[in-house]
């Protein structure tokens, strides 16, 4: 028997793992019961541990699968090629190429690779070649297997079988091995394998010597035996109980005392169980990865199991994740049919990974959420939602119409307040409002080669058939997008367009947006020495306090208007009017200006067009230009009743879009009257949407001066907003 180079390559990987396996206490081992006779002396160790690696294989076959009959046959078939051919991996490719399961190809390179390897018993011809005593008996299953065995690792290497798979295949055979011998008559050995393999009879003397020959040699290349030892030629010793425990080991190049350091290698493998038991929990994920323990996904997928993100376990997603295979933000994607489930997953990640309080991430709800009105549309990398409480204000009479007033707020006394506003709005005759303007804006900022060129393009837009043509463009990108202006601002060499534009019922930021870059197209085949540097220029304004909203306006301008009368004042505010005119001049005109205030001129109109705002699915930052906002009070009637009313140049809502689409939010605009798009009159809705918030702003407006006036603000406070935390 020759030395294969599959061979020569990989008993130091084979040898390694079953030392391993010696260097355990002897009552774990599961390789007992092996006392040669004198007519057994000559079976080498080296054959030994070869046929105890063998079942190496059958782990492995288990492993990725298992073979069928008809696989079998192949695989015998290709090893017996391999023989004839003296090239291993040229059968072992011809074997996968002919097989279509992967976990044939796999087994087959191995079998191929050692020579004519036959996974479960023997051949009928290698039976008669063996009874026939006159002959020298051909290479033993249990030799080729052993052979086999060893080179498995090797073949999965080359084949891509990840680390993992090899490891786990080497490792597995040290728990399953199980091997009894008994001696014959005649003095041959027999050695059976228990579960799915080969028996065999053979002259220990003639089959072992070439096989230990190839092993000491490939060991002595390693440097693992000294030369001497390598190249002896001298009848191996009988490999008792005892010998089945000796560890050969290198150090400074000499064979040292073998029982010692198995013992050393038993204590050093016990104090290192328990410090790997100690980092196991918090390191599971990146130890099955860095050190080739195997998970289930794993297996599967070298089984030729087609594995999806979806089919996975949760503990398998947290190791895609910790592995960097899987990014946070595409669990969604992945696991397109269970929402939920990528929340839950992504929640684990972040205590695990992060850092984050497991506490913490406990409280935060995320179940029965309909995670699908959330995903690619309001939100990235959900963890949950925080519930907010919503209140009920009103209703108000306003235009004829009774209306409520949603309101999301943590504020203790917010919605009482409003409600007492409203409350003496309604029972005064209600309150009348008006939609001056409708105008979402963008405002890109383009820079010329020079000033004078940028004045052209100011007057080139001032042109009315130029203005047309702008216009034009922009409204092909959307059926309800209507470009009303472009203002043109020079400042040096650059210039700042103003588009306002209707947008429907939809608050409208996206669709001016797409019919800006539209406009500008037709700008740049005018002028072609115009550069854009950027889409916003923050002219537009959006979501910063600015003078150009406070003065041109942006979404809707409405103006909303009410009489309190005296009675209503006295009884349901507990105030007086003199008392509230003189404060809302003092405070909210003089006071704001001293604050050089840009717009601010109320009591807190952002309290209520936030809460609003958050109850009705709008973009709860655009309160900054939408609670814009002055507050006028004067004394009517021969100073017995109350005007009252609020200038809001720039609210900016929407019925579509964002997150009014939303489970609660949508229900709360249904409960106004304005859920989704006027198909009659498109933009109604969110027409009345901003009338609503400007009602509500002034019910808000009236109570809280009532409540300073009167000096019950503090009183108010410490009955509805002081709580203790629980």
């Amino acid at each position: 028997m020759t030395t294969t180079s599959p061979l020569a390559l990989c008993y130091h990987d084979a040898f390694s793992q079953l030392v391993l396996y010696l260097s355990r206490p002897p009552s774990h081992h599961l390789l007992v019961q092996y006392e040669p006779t004198d007519s057994a002396t000559s079976l080498s160790s080296s054959l030994m541990l070869g046929a105890a690696m063998s079942t190496g294989v059958l782990v492995f076959n288990s492993l990725m699968g298992g073979s069928s009959s008809e696989q079998k046959r192949s695989i015998s078939s290709s090893s017996s090629a391999s023989s004839n051919s003296g090239d291993g991996e040229a059968a072992a490719d011809a074997v996968a190429a002919k097989s279509k399961n992967s976990k044939l190809s796999l087994a087959a390179r191995a079998s191929a690779a050692a020579g004519t390897f036959t996974p479960v018993g023997v051949s009928p011809s290698e039976k008669r070649r063996v009874s026939n005593r006159n002959q020298p008996p051909a290479p033993s299953s249990a030799l080729l297997g052993a052979a086999g065995a060893i080179t498995a690792a090797a073949v999965a290497r080359r084949s891509g079988l990840p680390a993992v798979q090899r490891m786990w295949a080497a490792t597995t055979s040290r728990r399953v091995l199980s091997t009894g011998a008994s001696t014959t008559a005649s003095g041959s050995t027999r050695t059976q394998f228990l579960g799915p393999v080969a028996h065999h009879q053979h002259s220990a003397a003639s089959a072992s010597a070439p096989l230990h020959r190839a092993v000491t040699s490939a060991l002595g290349q390693r440097g693992l035996l000294q030369p001497s030892v390598t190249h002896q030629r001298m009848p191996q010793p009988a490999l008792s109980a005892t010998g089945l425990r000796t560890l050969v080991t290198k150090s400074s190049g000499v064979v040292q005392d073998k029982v010692a350091v198995a013992d050393a290698a038993r204590l050093e493998l016990d104090q290192s169980a328990v410090e790997q038991q100690q980092q196991q929990q918090q390191h599971e994920a990146r130890q099955r990865a860095d050190h080739c323990v195997p998970d289930s996904a794993q297996i599967r997928a070298a089984a030729g199991h087609e594995l999806t993100m979806a089919s996975l376990s949760d503990e398998e997603l947290l190791n895609e994740l910790s592995a960097g295979r899987l990014a946070p933000h595409k669990l969604e994607s992945e696991l397109k049919n269970d929402l939920e489930r990528a929340v839950r997953v992504r929640r684990a990640f972040y205590v695990r990974e992060l850092g984050l309080p497991q506490e913490a991430v406990e409280r935060l709800p995320y179940q029965h959420y309909d995670y699908a009105n959330v995903a690619g549309a309001c939100c990235e990398n959900v963890l949950g939602y925080v519930p907010i409480p919503v209140g009920m204000a009103g209703p108000v009479l306003l235009d004829g119409e009774m209306v409520p007033v949603p309101m999301a707020t943590t504020e203790g006394c917010l919605v009482a307040s409003t409600h007492r506003g409203c409350k003496a709005i309604t029972e005064s005759g209600g309150a009348t409002s008006v939609v001056l303007a409708d105008g979402m804006t963008r405002a890109p900022v383009v820079r010329m080669p020079s000033a004078a060129r940028a004045a052209q393009l100011k007057l080139w837009l001032d042109v009315p058939e130029n203005a047309e043509r702008v216009a034009a463009a922009f409204n092909s990108t959307s059926r309800f997008a209507r470009l009303s202006s472009v203002n043109a601002t020079v400042a040096s060499r650059a210039v700042y367009l103003r588009f306002t534009a209707v947008t429907g019922d939809a608050m409208g930021m996206n669709m001016i947006s797409k019919g800006v870059e539209k406009a500008l197209s037709v700008l740049q085949e005018e002028f072609e020495d115009m550069q854009v540097l950027a889409l916003s220029g923050n002219m537009c304004s959006d979501k910063k306090p600015s003078s150009v909203n406070w003065v041109q306006g942006r979404g809707k301008s409405v103006v909303c208007e009410a009489i309190i009368s005296g009675e209503v004042v006295e009884k349901v505010l507990k105030s007086n009017v003199k008392d509230i005119v003189e404060l809302n001049h003092w405070k909210n005109m003089v006071g704001s200006a001293l604050a050089g205030s840009i717009g601010g001129f109320n009591a807190h109109a952002s309290n209520n067009v936030t809460a609003i705002f958050l109850a009705c699915g709008q973009d709860p930052a655009q309160n900054v230009e939408s609670s814009n906002c002055m507050t006028n009070v004067e004394a009517v009637n021969d100073g017995k009743d109350l005007y009252l009313s609020v200038t809001m140049p720039s609210i900016e809502v929407g019925t579509v879009g964002g997150g009014t689409h939303l489970p609660g939010q949508s229900a709360m605009l249904e409960a106004i009257g304005v859920k989704g798009a006027n198909l009659e009159n498109p933009g109604e809705n969110a027409r009345k949407l901003a009338r609503v918030v400007a009602v509500g702003t002034m019910a808000g407006e009236l109570s809280l001066l009532s409540a300073l006036a009167a000096g019950h603000l503090v009183k108010s406070h410490m009955q509805h907003n002081r709580k203790s935390n629980k």
